[in-house]
């Protein structure tokens, strides 16, 4: 009998009659199942890619069990399986300059971790990290939404607080911390998700976290970045005091009195216009030193490490 590993948990069982999935090549010599779904594929092609398949299919050639082919069960989600196999055998599937749908970068991401290879995690972790950067630049600078998914089947753009969530699981899965203080803070600042959303796997403690996060941030973001738009804040150097302390306080309604915060970062040069010059230059400075400030304390209000510690070990699908 060949190795063999059981699906837990999922839908399979002995009495589901497996279908065939979509990645079934006539002449394949292996046949994979995950949950109720078989998957006939080349076992040379596999193991060039995967020492653990490698291993896992070693000597196996004498047992027959799916057209003549011997079959191995995995213990991964179908979907998942799909994934990585439409990538490896039908490289067209997913052109690495192309956006990708969460649910794909996320299977690139555990199964590259799990059978060890090294390109499907990277390319997983690549767009992870752009879509939640660890830098403050990259975080000011970048469209953030644009290269890691497009929604199916419209392709129209998913927001990124939309999948915030799905990444504080995957990251806590693959142990990629760096990851988690923007993942959080998109998280945070949009927690009505947090109920809607259908993740049984976050945790308790995450969703503690969450909870608890979400007041203290919109404060510091409004503090950090906003402080100076306070009727408390005085420019000295205001060449429209009245007219300037009127505005002031109509953006400081607009940017954050409101319940919930945009979580960003770059200054808003088109807000500030109602005010005279010299307000704008002071609340510039203001905005840029508080808002770096607030980058460096981001992992803080997760009870996380520092940006240097979480960034200390790069991960990989060896680890």
């Amino acid at each position: 009998m060949p190795p063999t590993k059981r699906q837990r948990g999922g839908t399979h069982s002995d009495l589901d009659e497996p279908a065939r999935g979509d990645i079934w090549f006539a002449d394949g010599n292996v046949v994979l199942q995950a949950e109720s779904t078989q998957f006939r594929v080349y076992k040379g092609t596999l193991c060039s890619y995967s020492e653990v398949f490698k291993r896992l299919l070693d000597g196996i050639e004498d047992y027959k069990g799916v057209d003549g082919c011997p079959l191995v069960h995995v213990s991964d989600s179908s979907i998942d399986m799909e994934h990585i196999l439409r990538t490896i055998f039908c490289r067209w599937s997913y052109p690495d300059s192309d956006p990708l749908p969460f649910g794909v970068i996320s299977a690139f991401a555990r199964l590259g971790k799990k059978y060890r290879i090294q390109p499907l995690y990277d390319n997983a972790l690549l767009r992870l990290q752009y879509a939640f950067p660890s830098s403050y630049e990259e975080y000011v600078k970048s469209n953030v939404a644009t290269k890691i998914l497009f929604a199916n089947p419209t392709n129209s753009r998913v927001p990124q607080c939309e999948i915030a969530i799905d990444t504080i699981v995957l990251a806590r899965e693959l142990d990629v911390p760096s990851l988690l203080p923007i993942s959080f803070w998109l998280a945070a600042t949009r927690i009505e998700l947090l109920s809607a959303h259908d993740s049984p796997s976050l945790s308790d403690a995450d969703r503690k976290i969450l909870m608890s996060s979400s007041k203290p941030l919109r404060i510091a973001h409004a503090s950090y970045l906003y402080g100076w738009l306070d009727e408390n804040h005085i420019n000295p150097d205001c060449t429209r005091p009245p007219t300037c302390a009127i505005n002031k306080t109509r953006l400081a309604l607009k940017l954050w009195k409101p319940p919930g915060v945009t979580p960003a970062f770059g200054w808003q040069l088109g807000l500030a216009k109602p005010l005279c010059e010299s307000c704008i230059a002071a609340g510039l400075n203001h905005h840029s030193a508080g808002s770096q400030q607030l980058w460096r304390e981001l992992p803080s209000f997760f009870g996380l490490r520092s940006w240097e510690e979480l960034l200390v070990a790069p991960p990989n699908a060896q680890g």
